[in-house]
């Protein structure tokens, strides 16, 4: 990795002839991720519903340019996005997990006042905002937790196939959701939405579309889009019923009869990818030890658990009834 002071030279020079237009930064922003020079902190939440408790893993921010010294939250586009976490293996969010990831960490309230100009999209903007946000994580503290999620791009039932021409922009439609906060109203008395599946604890100021002028098409890019929260492809699935544990795929929950209520408040999801054309899934693996079952990580009861338990009682009954059979004839 190298640190995001090193990495900004090859923007060029700051609003001069040479800056990277907005477009072209966006590219050069997924080839960092490509390249190995990001930070993320991933760690897992929960989700239950019904007998069935999902851990899920996330990065509890959004992905950051540069190193763990220094780094930046980039701005991005929905096509952005989704190419970022097509390059780490992974999803974006859906508005379930934008409030599970907000109600489980601390959340960092979303402050207006970030942005001095919402359509201010430069780098030198873009660098001052993330700056703020840093100071107030630094504000609290190294006992605090640090979960700057803000505004996310997410997928929603509305990009299934038979739901894309309620889309504003059609195919080319992003839906965004988020800037979460605690607080029943803002500094002037402005009232937040209630959240897609915690309304009574977690407000947000941007609901996931509804209205249809709240949609941007795919390469819209303002102050307030943050890079992805990059949600793993495999997870944790556990019967509460009966402690049966398995690693799943995300994205077949998602879209399953019942369990896609682990994922979704809104309705089943044929995909957790945005529908982007040019960026096909592949090519990536998240990083860590949580991946699908690594060494040293078998959950307890898994299949394979179970299966050689149920082999070793078996054997031990069938010699006991051959030691009786002898004993007897």
């Amino acid at each position: 990795m190298v640190a995001w002071s090193q990495l900004e030279a090859e923007l060029g020079a700051p609003a001069g002839p040479s800056e990277m237009a907005t477009e072209a930064r966006q590219r050069w922003i997924v080839d960092k991720v490509r390249q190995g020079h990001y930070v993320a902190d991933w760690r897992p939440i929960t989700t239950r519903w019904g007998d069935w408790e999902a851990q899920i893993w996330l990065s509890t921010q959004p992905i950051r340019i540069g190193d763990e010294t220094d780094s930046i939250i980039p701005i991005v586009s929905a096509r952005t996005a989704q190419q970022i976490a097509d390059a780490l293996g992974g999803f974006v969010l859906s508005p379930r997990l934008y409030d599970q990831l907000a109600v489980q960490g601390e959340l960092i309230d979303y402050v207006r006042d970030h942005y001095h100009d919402v359509a201010d999209i430069s780098r030198a903007a873009m660098v001052a905002n993330s700056r703020k946000v840093d100071e107030i994580i630094a504000a609290r503290g190294p006992a605090r937790e640090q979960w700057a999620i803000g505004k996310q791009w997410v997928v929603t039932p509305n990009y299934n196939p038979a739901n894309r021409l309620v889309l504003k922009n059609g195919p080319n439609t992003g839906i965004n959701y988020g800037a979460g906060t605690f607080a029943p109203a803002g500094p002037g008395g402005e009232q937040p939405w209630p959240s897609v599946s915690r309304p009574a604890m977690l407000r947000v100021w941007q609901p996931p579309g509804g209205t249809g002028k709240l949609w941007h098409d795919l390469d819209h890019v303002d102050i307030s889009q943050k890079s992805p929260t990059v949600v793993q492809a495999k997870f944790l699935l556990t019967n509460l019923s009966d402690g049966f544990q398995r690693w799943e795929d995300l994205e077949d929950v998602a879209g399953d009869g019942e369990r896609w209520r682990l994922v979704s408040a809104m309705g089943p999801l044929s995909s957790l990818r945005i529908p982007i054309e040019d960026a096909p899934r592949g090519g990536g693996t998240s990083p860590g030890p949580h991946d699908p079952t690594p060494a040293g990580h078998k959950p307890p009861g898994d299949s394979w658990t179970r299966g050689a338990v149920g082999v070793i009682l078996v054997l031990a009954a069938t010699a006991g009834t051959l030691y009786y059979l002898a004993r007897t004839t």
